[in-house]
């Protein structure tokens, strides 16, 4: 019989005991020990006990198994003590006869015990190996190499185990003499293996004197049976080169009020309360990472998340949990049925988005990392109510998003878009470009307002709607030119209002982002950089399909030259939102010539078949976006385009008296 320690980084430390030769590690149902994270493989390695040994036998993971640092490319025997990495877990072997306290060692027969009695000058616990510490007195020497030494080549320090207070198993669960310890301070990457077994005994950590093997390099040597007097002495200096002061002869009974003079050196409290953090956000870190222990919290397939089996699974591993919470005294005072409804949306759904998605007032939702989400709706983005258990569970969440909208994400791919199938677009930003945390972006597309409240709204006027409308019946095609946030393409969806009925509309967008309100609109997209598919491929296969109009948005850079050619060989009467800033001809021959061969002539050539009729939008600053100007195109000539202003804004709508080609 065995026993195998395991910590999770940001979670909890469990032990499970086994009565067998062989045990499997995965992250899937079906092991002995299931580690449900992504960094995992289905099927990881295994620990075998033959001849009573240890051995550790990775299973082609993806990932690879560490054993105290080095990744094993080859059964490997341990010992008690090692340090076993795997994903995010580190794992640690005991005998059964470990598991059973120790009678005190007086004689400090284990070498390893010398380095934690040692304090700094100002009460701390003391370096660790590898940290310089060129002022420490002789005594805090290090002692010799632990057995699972923090010093060898270890996986990034981010493997090492964050500890929250109500995520640790009860005190009871460990060794008795490990217990104060415990309590009084941050464990670290020492304290989590279990080679460096401190002799119980009562007295408190900071008691080890210089011994035979702890100091070797003492100044001033004392005998061996001289630990006892230094017991209460833990709030003097420890780092006086002398032996503990005599008046305090205390023998070692005494010592047992010491934890007391501990708080010094105990930043983190050992109770249940996380004061950092709200109650319910604790508890909910509690409850999804024990859970995660039987239950598989991150699968991102969107049928999971339809399969209410599945749900029912997470339900009662859920209710177990917060059961033994609560047996525990950890959840006094949280509501236990709000607890378990936001575990199992966290665990199969969509978290605290589930709640926000359902409101119908909210136009916008932003998450950026695990702890902070707002929401606009109508007056700006505010602070709403709502947590995620950790950035690990928003990059899920994100994931499941993604793959609703039929996508996935995509490793060193920082940035995605989708759009979800009833409505909201999606955009998920990943680190390090998001700096703070993982961003999910949800935006609602408002209804299509029509041409008719652009001239309500004060965009354009009757007079320029009106052209507009001559220009799509005379199957001229538009440009929307403007700026990023001008509202080019809120124009562009008004737009498509001034089609007929039965026009086949087609929209190519490289982001989903364009809102058409009517039946029978066909929507193409690039499907993001990652895919290869470039715009004027979109644009190009929404021609093959028919379309009566086509609607381009977001057209800029190299893929202008091409969508052009692309729009010039058709019969007209198509909508082009592009994002540009100077006279209308200039910048469309400016952004063609990206893409194009042959200079200004071949590029002016070109826009003046493409596009007959260009409209400037503009922001101004009081928030307003405003049609300033109406040109039209007539050709070209000597690498220049030929155009006609029609329309200006200076403070009010004008027309500069010159009548538009197609207009009787």
């Amino acid at each position: 019989m065995f026993t195998v320690v395991i910590t999770e980084k940001g979670g909890a430390q469990r032990r499970m005991e086994f009565d067998k030769n062989e045990v499997t590690i995965g992250r899937v149902q079906g092991n002995d020990i299931i580690l449900p994270k992504g960094n995992v493989s289905k099927r990881h390695s295994r620990i075998v006990l033959k001849d009573n040994r240890f051995i550790v036998v990775d299973l082609k993971s993806t990932n690879g198994t560490y054993v105290n640092g080095r990744k094993i490319t080859s059964p490997l025997v341990v010992k008690p003590g090692d340090k076993i990495y795997i994903g995010d877990f580190i794992m640690t072997v005991e005998e059964a006869a470990q598991q059973q306290p120790q009678p005190p060692a007086m004689g400090y027969d284990e070498p390893p015990q010398a380095a934690p009695p040692r304090r700094s000058a100002a009460g701390g616990p003391p370096p660790l190996r590898n940290s310089p510490a060129p002022q420490a007195p002789p005594q805090a020497a290090p002692p010799p190499p632990l057995p699972a030494a923090p010093s060898e080549p270890a996986p990034p320090p981010d493997m090492a185990p964050e500890r929250y207070p109500l995520d640790e198993e009860p005190a009871a669960d460990a060794p008795a003499p490990r217990a104060p310890a415990g309590r009084t301070r941050k464990p670290t990457m020492q304290d989590q293996g279990p080679a460096a077994n401190p002799p119980p005994g009562p007295s408190h950590p900071t008691t080890a004197p210089p011994g035979k093997r702890g100091a070797p390099d003492v100044e001033v040597p004392a005998p061996a049976p001289m630990p006892a007097p230094v017991a209460v002495a833990a709030p003097a200096p420890a780092p006086v080169p002398t032996p503990a002061p005599a008046p305090v002869p205390a023998p070692v009974p005494v010592a047992a009020p010491a934890p007391a003079a501990a708080p010094a050196a105990a930043p983190v409290p050992a109770g249940p309360a996380v004061p950092d953090r709200p109650g319910l956000e604790g508890a909910l870190r509690a409850v999804v990472g024990r859970a995660s222990y039987q239950f598989d919290i991150r699968n991102a397939d969107p049928s999971a998340m339809l399969d209410q089996s599945r749900r029912g699974q997470a339900e009662q591993v859920v209710q177990q949990v917060i059961s033994q919470l609560t047996s525990e005294s950890l959840l006094d005072g949280i509501d236990a049925n709000v607890l378990g409804n936001a575990a199992v949306c966290e665990m199969v759904g969509l978290g605290a988005l589930e709640d926000l998605l359902a409101d119908d007032t909210i136009r916008e939702i932003v998450v950026e990392g695990p702890r902070r989400i707002v929401a606009d709706r109508g007056n700006g983005l505010e602070r709403v109510e709502g947590v995620f258990t950790s950035a690990d569970a928003v990059v899920t969440i994100a994931g499941r998003l993604i793959a609703q909208g039929g996508g996935r994400l995509e490793p060193g791919r920082f940035i995605h878009h989708t759009a979800l199938p009833y409505g909201p677009h999606i955009t998920v930003v990943l680190p390090p470009i998001a700096i703070r945390g993982p961003i999910i972006e949800i935006r609602r597309m408002a209804d299509n307002p029509g041409a008719a409240a652009m001239v309500s709204q004060g965009v354009l006027n009757q007079e320029i709607l009106d052209l507009v409308r001559d220009a799509i019946s005379a199957r001229r095609t538009i440009a929307v030119l403007g700026s990023v946030g001008a509202g080019v393409t809120t124009l562009v969806g008004a737009l498509t209002s001034l089609f007929a009925e039965q026009d086949r509309i087609v929209t190519a967008e490289d982001v989903p982002d364009l809102a058409i309100g009517r039946e029978g609109v066909i929507s193409l997209g690039t499907g993001g950089a990652s895919s290869g598919v470039r715009l004027c491929d979109v644009v190009r296969q929404a021609g093959l399909m028919r379309a009566d109009r086509i609607v381009v948005d977001d057209l800029r850079g190299t893929d202008t030259c091409d969508v052009f050619s692309e729009l010039a060989a058709r019969p007209g009467g198509d909508l082009v939102g592009m994002h540009g800033q100077g006279p209308a001809g200039l910048e469309l021959v400016r952004q063609a010539r990206l893409g194009c061969r042959g200079g200004n002539g071949a590029a002016a050539e070109l826009v003046a078949r493409a596009v007959q009729l260009v409209l400037e939008v503009e922001r101004d600053e009081e928030g307003a976006h405003r049609v300033v100007r109406v040109t039209e195109i007539i050709g070209s000539e000597e690498g220049e385009i030929n155009a006609q202003e029609l329309y200006v804004y200076d403070g009010d709508f004008s027309s500069t008296g010159v009548q538009a080609s197609f207009q009787g």
